[in-house]
């Protein structure tokens, strides 16, 4: 135990502060009653500073409690010192207040008080918790431009702006932490920040940790972040950013997915390397990982905007083809397929389908059906259209709901009825139901023929829980059959009873309008 008769005053005061400092309460506590009840020392600055400083505690501390002191000082005509400011500044950023920070600061303004070093990275740290980002960068550049900035002043900074999603201001600081301060950032700091950066697909971030951590084999990511790595390099287009990811996966044996194909193909796509894209779509399918059909979106987006892009992704896998034991995969093909009927081009799309062969050994499936049944829709190409479902039974290929759906259509815009209600028997047989515009169309296809069919499928899609009030209001205007007959079948799809409930809707210019 201390012996405070054997020391000097000056040596208890430098203990007093030591105490609060180090938040010792008791000893604290026991030099101000010993200096004040042994020693004939009055309230003054220095004790006040002790019981301010104490107040950092993040248990027992609290800016309330700190602004009662600061009020006892100025009832009792006691002026704060420049330390005595710094020491609440010292407080305020463990415990944000905003209010009685400035007023510190102005009183300090109004006496000329400097800022040392270390209040000024209390302010920023004080600001930095309150989310103040603007006046805390202003007084942080302050620091680093008198070159007096701390690491850990550096790194709060950088946490902070990344919760606040502020990346590239992150960024900016981050670079001036490793340029002016001797020892390097923390790994978990460097780890958060890639972690961060490219969920938020910030690229720049991105590579800048990447090339300077990762390369260089300080940081290791998990997993989980290299596959973000690689989803922002396919965002942006980076693809060396993305190989070198793919290659850093390769080498901790990583078993290889769609996902990582797949962001791989995007990267090239963004830079528009077609060759190369669907080079890698090979790639994937020797590696045992079937491409599938959004294995390709990119790809086929990107080539139907161009009908030289969708001919020269044909050729590309044409030249492939021809290499030996290269196999071309199904959806490579298919993604050329479908670019083309995308672009307008269904005259490309029936050649290549003519060329299949050649190129994909696998030969078509549904999906290239579908596709080219979407270009005979859409070019009114009936003939082409029954060609194909022709095809597709020699074949053997088993088709899907938008398969029939496609039919449907093309059936449909040639008022084929019967036709149609074929292809509408075998889509309910195997327990599909076409879509709802397709449905639409149907019933009022039916209905201008005066064909009663209209009203079966109509009740189709009222036992299928659609919402067909709107459709029915229609067929009481444009129905041109019978009126007894009409009445009859209204009953059978509870017509009526379905305009009583559409009669107690609420009123809305959106209900109104559709």
């Amino acid at each position: 135990m201390v012996n405070y008769e054997e020391l000097p005053t000056h040596i208890l005061y430098e203990k007093l502060r030591a105490y609060a400092l180090g938040l010792k309460k008791s000893p604290t506590k026991a030099i101000i009653q010993y200096l004040i009840q042994n020693r004939g020392e009055g309230p003054n600055p220095q004790l006040y500073s002790a019981l301010i400083l104490y107040n950092t505690s993040a248990e027992d501390g609290s800016a309330p409690m700190t602004r009662a002191l600061w009020d006892e000082m100025r009832a009792a005509r006691i002026e704060p010192t420049s330390s005595n400011c710094e020491d609440v500044l010292k407080v305020l950023s463990v415990h944000p207040d905003y209010l009685f920070r400035h007023e510190v600061l102005d009183y300090m303004n109004e006496r000329w008080f400097k800022l040392s070093v270390d209040a000024l990275h209390d302010v920023v740290a004080g600001t930095l918790r309150e989310r103040q980002l603007e006046f805390a960068l202003d007084k942080l550049e302050e620091l680093i431009e008198q070159r007096d900035a701390k690491p850990w002043i550096y790194d709060m900074a950088v946490y902070v702006l990344v919760e606040a999603g502020e990346l590239n201001e992150a960024l900016r600081i981050l670079k001036l932490r490793v340029a002016n301060c001797l020892n390097g950032p923390s790994s978990s700091l460097w780890h958060h920040f890639l972690d961060q950066a490219s969920s938020l697909y910030n690229h720049e971030a991105t590579e800048y940790v990447w090339k300077s951590q990762v390369e260089s084999g300080y940081l290791i990511p998990p997993s989980g972040i290299c596959e973000n790595v690689m989803a922002t390099a396919a965002r942006h287009g980076d693809v060396q950013l993305a190989t070198d990811v793919f290659r850093f996966l390769g080498d901790r044996k990583t078993v290889f997915n769609h996902s990582h194909y797949e962001m791989l193909i995007d990267a090239y796509v963004a830079t528009g390397d077609i060759k190369t894209a669907l080079h890698i779509l090979c790639v994937m399918n020797d590696a045992g990982v079937v491409p599938s059909l959004p294995s390709t979106r990119s790809l086929t987006y990107y080539m139907s905007e161009e009908q030289r892009r969708s001919r020269w992704g044909f050729k590309v896998l044409y030249q492939l083809a021809q290499q030996k034991d290269k196999k071309i995969p199904r959806a490579g093909i298919n993604a050329v397929i479908e670019a083309s009927v995308r672009g307008a081009h269904f005259e490309d799309a029936l050649e290549q389908y003519k060329a299949l062969h050649a190129v994909c050994k696998f030969g078509p499936d549904r999906h290239t059906f579908n596709a080219l049944l979407k270009g005979a829709v859409a070019n009114d190409r009936k003939d082409i259209a029954m060609f194909l479902a022709a095809e597709m039974g020699a074949l053997k290929v088993k088709p899907d709901s938008l398969t029939y759906d496609r039919l449907l259509l093309i059936c449909i815009a040639d008022k084929d009825c019967d036709g149609a209600m074929g292809y509408y028997g075998d889509m309910r047989a195997r327990g599909w139901l076409p879509r709802r515009g397709t449905l639409n169309a149907l019933v009022k296809t039916f209905a201008l023929r005066k064909d009663l069919r209209a009203f079966k499928v109509l009740q189709d899609m009222v036992d299928a829980g659609h919402e067909v009030w709107k459709l029915k209001g229609w067929l009481r205007d444009h129905w041109e059959g019978p009126q007894y007959e009409l009445d009859a079948l209204f009953g059978s799809v509870d017509f009526e009873k379905d305009f009583d409930e559409d009669a107690t809707r609420p009123m809305s210019i959106k209900a109104m309008s559709g």
